[in-house]
């Protein structure tokens, strides 16, 4: 009886591991066209957009001029103006596909933004796609300058131990000339 139960219990447990992870594939796989609208589309974003523009979420709400429009929400870490953005399809395979270049709004650090781009455009766009990959080489210019900044104001402070510099160059021992002997 209690090797029955046990049976039982790991074949439920088996099958709810099964059904998980299917579910999880499941939400990492983007169809075009899908199944109803509004769809949550899955998304990375690069360490630069991340820190200005923190996207929360991308939604395809519908067909519109000859592809799907994507709305693009989140939160405002910075100030920042208008930029461009470089929006990737992630493929399988951790390859990448161009979707095409947008304007981000001129945003105010901690308010709410959301904006629309028209992509995946019937016949340039992937059937299937793991989802979005947004990118954007002058915030990620902006961000490793900020980080340099940083490493040079505490890369100053660690470098001095006891009120010494560490980068002081050592004086190399120079031979001395060689002394005359002197007799008493």
């Amino acid at each position: 009886m209690l090797m029955k139960r046990l049976s039982i219990l790991l074949c439920m447990i088996t099958l709810s591991v099964l059904f998980m992870a299917q579910t999880a594939v499941a939400q990492t796989v983007f169809s075009i066209p899908p199944k109803s609208y509004p769809v949550n589309v899955p998304f990375k974003c690069d360490a630069g957009v991340d820190r200005y523009w923190h996207v929360t979420s991308v939604v395809c709400t519908g067909r519109g001029n000859g592809g799907y429009k994507f709305q693009i929400k989140g939160v405002a870490q910075k100030t920042s103006r208008n930029q461009p953005i470089d929006l990737f399809y992630l493929m399988p395979g951790n390859r990448i596909k161009t979707a095409g270049t947008y304007y981000f709004p001129s945003i105010e650090e901690g308010k709410p933004f959301s904006f629309e781009v028209v992509s995946a455009f019937s016949g340039y766009a992937p059937a299937k796609f793991n989802g979005f990959l947004i990118s954007s080489e002058v915030l990620q210019r902006l961000l490793q300058r900020e980080l340099e900044e940083q490493q040079e104001s505490t890369g100053n402070q660690s470098k001095r131990r006891f009120g010494i510099s560490a980068t002081t160059p050592k004086q190399e021992s120079q031979p001395q000339p060689a002394k005359p002997k002197v007799r008493p």
